[in-house]
């Protein structure tokens, strides 16, 4: 009786385990649907003042399939690392990163700039 008590329980504990791990590894390869584009920008502030009109710009857009530095496709690596450079123009600049995923999602980002030319 005993024994038999051991294996019914040792038998749940290996299904659990089983459907835990299966339910664990699904996340994982998952987490890019749910999540969506990260988006990480190098190289610019909000706010900030600048006295060069030309930027040197890079950054990640982790998951991204379409990524525009406003409105212009900016072509990103199969590890989504991308490299650009921007001109400003005197005074006050508004600058747009648009990043999309496969699955639709999308994300957006403005930095707002002022140049000061010299």
């Amino acid at each position: 009786m005993l024994a038999q008590n051991h294996k019914r329980i040792l038998k749940h504990c290996l299904v659990y385990v089983f459907f835990f791990t299966i339910i664990i590894y699904t996340f994982f390869h998952t987490k890019n649907l749910v999540f969506g584009v990260k988006l990480k920008i190098n190289g610019i502030e909000n706010g900030s003042s600048y006295t060069s009109p030309l930027l040197s710009l890079t950054g990640k857009a982790k998951n991204a399939i379409n990524f525009t530095l406003d409105g212009r496709k900016i072509f990103i690596n199969k590890d989504g690392d991308w490299q650009d450079q921007l001109l400003l123009s005197p005074g006050y600049n508004i600058i747009s990163f648009e990043a999309q995923d496969k699955f639709g999602h999308d994300i957006k980002k403005d930095y707002q700039l002022y140049f000061k030319n010299s």
